[in-house]
């Protein structure tokens, strides 16, 4: 698992996508809501056609959370 310290990204507290530190609005779902508390790494590619992005409910490609707190 990669330790999110390493990672140096944030995520967004509603959609779950990993951002730069920087950024101060999520580009996927628009919120300022994120914590830098979250676990588990997810690359989506193609989310029409991933059985993952399905499970997850993600539908934009990009890099994701599989927890955040």
């Amino acid at each position: 698992m990669i330790s999110r310290k390493k990672a140096g990204f944030k995520a967004c507290l509603k959609c779950r996508l990993l951002v730069d530190p920087s950024v101060e609005v999520c580009p996927n779902c628009s919120s300022r809501d994120f914590t830098l508390d979250w676990e588990g790494m997810v690359i989506v590619l193609e989310p029409e056609t991933s059985e993952v992005a399905k499970m997850l409910d993600i539908k934009s490609p990009g890099r994701y959370a599989l927890r955040v707190r």
